[in-house]
């Protein structure tokens, strides 16, 4: 969180994992803190990304290019 800076409009996070996008426990203590929170696993496309809420389980997110 020291890395974040202080804005009221962030709503979430995004960030990659090496592996299938699935949240580790440090992801879990972090999205507390956002109401949308992405991971985009490999191969780092959109269909291997995807969305959780603030509790961790999975959400549908709208992805427009």
């Amino acid at each position: 969180m020291h890395m974040v800076p202080l804005d009221l409009s962030i709503v979430g996070s995004v960030h990659s994992h090496p592996g299938p996008a699935r949240p580790s426990r440090a992801d879990l203590r972090f999205f507390e803190r956002g109401k949308v929170n992405i991971i985009a696993g490999y191969p780092y496309d959109f269909a291997s990304m995807a969305a959780f809420d603030a509790q961790g389980r999975p959400t549908t997110l709208e992805i427009v290019k």
